[in-house]
């Protein structure tokens, strides 16, 4: 008995129909597609122009909000003669900079041929002093005094469609850094206005419905 009743119970959960929470979203009116850049950004570092390059990527959601990664990197060479003592013998001591994380946005009005966009992006990065004439490979192990550092970057632009797959988007925003203590510098030194000029290229005509998800 004992045995029958067990089974009759299986039975009832076999038969009723299993329950999963994207059925409990509606999923008719959302689409999702994707998108990568490579990013200029111009800004300063310690009061001197620096530019910086990086890209990133995302996935766009009814093409107006998008959720996804970036990283960036100091690509003018900064110097710091005055370190040469400090620093182990280094006779060029160059700065580096580079950082990345994730950032969130939101596209106004995208079909318009030329629109308005905004962002966040929050990432961590390491600032260094290497020598200036080691090769790129062996910067990291002959750097000295490495800052572990957090950056905020919000962000306004004005962006214009290309084509269906090609945007180009100039803005400008505030790059907030902090955790700096190692490097002779201070947090307000690499903390600066930043501007940007972003190459993208992605999918802005055609997007899969998520609610054909429900039938996987």
């Amino acid at each position: 008995m004992l045995t029958i009743g067990f089974s009759a119970s299986l039975s009832a959960q076999e038969d009723k129909e299993m329950e999963v929470l994207i059925d409990k979203i509606n999923l008719d009116n959302i689409s999702i597609s994707g998108f990568g850049d490579y990013n200029l950004e111009f800004s300063s570092l310690n009061g001197d122009f620096c530019l910086s390059t990086g890209g990133s990527g995302a996935i766009l959601f009814n093409q107006k909000f998008y959720f996804g990664a970036y990283g960036i990197g100091l690509a003018t060479s900064h110097y710091r003669y005055d370190l040469t003592t400090d620093y182990y013998g280094f006779y060029n001591p160059r700065i580096q900079f580079s950082h990345g994380g994730f950032m969130v946005g939101y596209i106004i009005k995208p079909y318009n041929a030329i629109h308005f966009t905004t962002s966040l992006k929050a990432g961590w990065g390491r600032i260094a002093i290497s020598n200036g004439d080691m090769l790129s490979s062996q910067d990291y192990y002959g750097s000295r005094g490495i800052d572990k550092v957090f950056v905020l970057t919000p962000h306004i632009g004005a962006e214009m469609n290309v084509t269906h797959w090609f945007r180009v988007n100039a803005g400008a925003g505030y790059r907030l850094v902090t955790g700096v203590s190692n490097t002779h510098y201070e947090s307000k030194d690499f903390s600066s206005p930043e501007f940007t000029l972003s190459f993208i290229f992605g999918s802005f005509k055609h997007s899969l419905k998520l609610n054909k998800l429900k039938n996987i």
